[in-house]
């Protein structure tokens, strides 16, 4: 009998390859219109929101201390329900234990590492977009141009199909990185000028 023995930190590389891989083939093999059928949209794109912690880097300096939140601000109205908070409950990113926020406006926006802007909000947001100066601050939406309007991750249906779009030179705008497994799955835009 063969044993196979994997350390814990191994064992965590794989479960989020394999984890990325299963919620990447949902967002490509699943129509828009069998996905509410048999999914709520939102708790897929909350599996996707909660993985780009995964998949991102944040620099160290975005923390105020060692035992500082991750945290994740909904802008408005909280699409995703109980889904995201189940998601990251006992979660943390590099230590940081994560936790979900909700602002009725922009202007409450306070530290954050992640924002989720709904498309209520894109005359609001997409004009300041370009003028958020936070690092490690990863903007993220589900409306069409909201990265060629500046924006860093898209979560977006296309032609009846969930889509990830990224946009690389936003994030590095706010000290951060895509991994290279995250941009060979997404469809890679650059904010137009305007």
């Amino acid at each position: 009998m063969l044993r196979f023995s994997l350390n814990k930190k191994l064992c965590h590389h794989l479960l989020n390859d394999v984890l990325i891989a299963v919620i990447w083939c949902t967002f490509m093999c699943i129509p828009a219109h069998a996905a509410r059928n048999q999914f709520d949209e939102y708790q897929i794109k909350a599996a996707f929101l909660y993985n780009l912690t995964n998949f991102t880097f944040w620099p160290d300096d975005c923390f105020i201390s060692d035992e500082s939140p991750f945290v994740i601000t909904i802008l408005g109205k909280n699409p995703f329900g109980k889904s995201l908070e189940l998601l990251v409950k006992d979660e943390r990113v590099n230590n940081h234990p994560i936790q979900i926020r909700q602002i009725k406006q922009i202007s409450e926006l306070d530290l954050t590492h992640i924002l989720f802007v709904p498309s209520e909000f894109k005359k609001e947001v997409a004009p300041a977009l370009k003028h958020f100066s936070q690092s490690g601050l990863l903007t993220v939406s589900d409306y069409p141009d909201f990265c060629k309007l500046g924006g860093a991750v898209n979560l977006l249906i296309d032609k009846n199909r969930l889509n990830l779009e990224l946009n690389p030179t936003a994030a590095k705008q706010h000290n951060l990185k895509f991994s290279s497994k995250l941009l060979q799955l997404a469809r890679l835009v650059e904010t137009v000028s305007q």
